[in-house]
């Protein structure tokens, strides 16, 4: 609501020289309510004399305890403690204060609501996991928190603004298990994580970990020179997939002049090892090599194909919203927590990508199956 207020004393013009102009000056005071709206429903009872059996008319759908909070008290809750990261405690504090008193919720009621975020969208978490196993390409990462003292994983899978949060008690095998990933048949982007680039009919590895591990090289192995011309080769090589997404044209001259450097800065590593073998207490580059020089396709997949990303920052940025919440919880009391609260997490990415007021689709959520 908007209204417009002449709160200021008549002035007259008379008291100085000069005219009025056209232009009015305008200020604005900006107040914020927040208020509680309560509906009661009542209806008589009746006994039956004979069997002593109570009996009332129904009430709407939904209503079923003394007091029922609907999806707004819900949502605005639901969104302190798991988007704004607010811990139960002090989201209890807050909504109190911020109403005057008049909501007092309980924090076993605020604890619950991640559970009943996650029932409420069973079916839409399905819809987004069938939407990222018909991905034409796949992001795919794993990413750690604690739980009861000890270590829980989440299975993350990403595609353009797609991502389904996955709780897990271990990753691998595991943790890939019931994931979109288990039987992609796609092209996969991901770290050098064993138990996923076995999935995939194609796998390109992040090469924004292979220049920290190049980097690393470089730093340990002073006289090889062929981690220097690595670290250029893949300046170079993402320069030429950034100028494609940018609007320029695939050039496959250039792609193949990067190919031929690549399969040149192999030679030289190979030549610069045979000379000089890997130290005792540091074999990194010499394995990164190896992988390098066995396994080029997983290393120049995106030079070939602009679809797919030279490096799986899509799902690392998906990872750091539960690594957030994981560091306010400090630690997850039970697998089910971590599991709850990767199910909303899925949704409210969903609902962001989408465009959509997250309140109310949030509250919208909540309210399913509450006729008032």
């Amino acid at each position: 609501m908007c209204r417009c207020r002449n709160s200021l004393r008549p002035f007259s013009a008379n008291k100085m020289p000069g005219y009025v102009t056209v232009s009015i000056i305008r200020k604005q005071l900006v107040k914020l309510h927040v208020g509680v709206e309560v509906t009661e429903y009542n209806t008589p009872e009746f006994r039956n004399r004979t069997t002593g059996q109570r009996v009332h008319a129904a009430f709407p759908e939904g209503l079923k305890d003394e007091v029922t909070y609907d999806g707004t008290v819900k949502a605005f809750a639901y969104l302190l403690n798991n988007e704004c990261y607010v811990s139960i405690g002090k989201t209890q504090n807050f909504i109190k204060e911020v109403t005057g008193g008049s909501l007092d919720l309980s924090t076993g009621l605020i604890c619950s609501l991640s559970r009943q975020f996650s029932e409420q969208t069973k079916e839409e978490r399905d819809g987004i996991f069938l939407k990222l196993f018909s991905a034409p390409v796949m992001h795919a990462d794993f990413t750690f928190g604690r739980m009861n003292g000890s270590q829980t994983s989440v299975m993350i899978c990403a595609a353009g603004d797609t991502v389904l949060y996955q709780g897990r008690p271990k990753k691998g095998d595991e943790g890939v298990a019931g994931s979109p990933l288990e039987f992609y048949d796609g092209i996969l982007v991901s770290d050098h994580e064993a138990a996923l680039i076995k999935h995939g009919s194609q796998n390109q590895e992040c090469m924004a970990h292979i220049k920290r591990y190049i980097i690393n090289s470089i730093e340990n192995e002073k006289g090889l020179t062929w981690n220097t011309m690595m670290k250029e080769w893949i300046k170079d090589a993402v320069t030429y997939w950034n100028d494609i997404q940018d609007g320029g044209k695939e050039e496959p001259e250039k792609a193949a002049e990067l190919d031929r450097r690549y399969d040149e800065i192999m030679a030289a590593a190979k030549s610069e090892y045979e000379y000089e073998p890997p130290g005792e207490y540091f074999k990194e580059g010499y394995n990164l090599y190896k992988r390098m020089a066995e396994e080029k396709e997983r290393y120049t997949l995106f030079l070939h194909n602009p679809s797919v990303e030279p490096d799986n920052n899509l799902a690392e940025r998906c990872a750091r919203k539960f690594k957030r919440k994981a560091a306010q919880v400090m630690c997850f009391r039970s697998q089910d927590g971590v599991d709850w609260f990767c199910d909303g997490l899925s949704i409210i990415q969903s609902i962001k990508a989408g465009g959509k007021n997250l309140y109310e689709s949030v509250t919208e959520r909540f309210n399913t199956g509450l006729e008032v």
